[in-house]
């Protein structure tokens, strides 16, 4: 089964004791594992549909749970950040133009099928 790790770094945040604020933030690394086995790269409707599981699984690792706008903010980031790692790894064309809006060309779909 073909499999790309989605690494994260995910903000583990503390909140609600003064104290524990003014502390920083910790960090730890997360790895998801996304199948992309059977995804046909060259048909755009699957391409997209694979795109957005891999913003899904990026967001839900990234949420922290908090309601801090600052918070938020910084999982929002941490989901983009994952995101563009994944598709840059990934390194198909279509799925590049999907995900940077560039339209999905004929050659693209040609590269797409080697």
């Amino acid at each position: 089964m073909l499999r790309l790790s989605l690494l994260v770094t995910a903000i583990a945040v503390t909140t609600g004791v003064t104290a524990q604020a003014a502390q920083p933030p910790r960090t730890e690394e997360v790895v998801a594992k996304v199948s992309y086995a059977g995804v046909d790269f060259a048909d755009p409707a699957q391409v997209k549909a694979f795109h957005n599981r891999l913003a899904h699984v990026a967001a839900d690792v990234c949420d922290s749970g908090a309601r801090e706008l600052k918070i938020i903010v910084s999982d929002n980031a941490c989901a983009k950040a994952s995101l563009n790692r994944a598709v840059a790894e990934l390194d198909r064309p279509m799925l590049t133009a999907f995900h940077t809006g560039a339209p999905m060309t004929e050659p693209d779909r040609k590269l797409a099928r080697r």
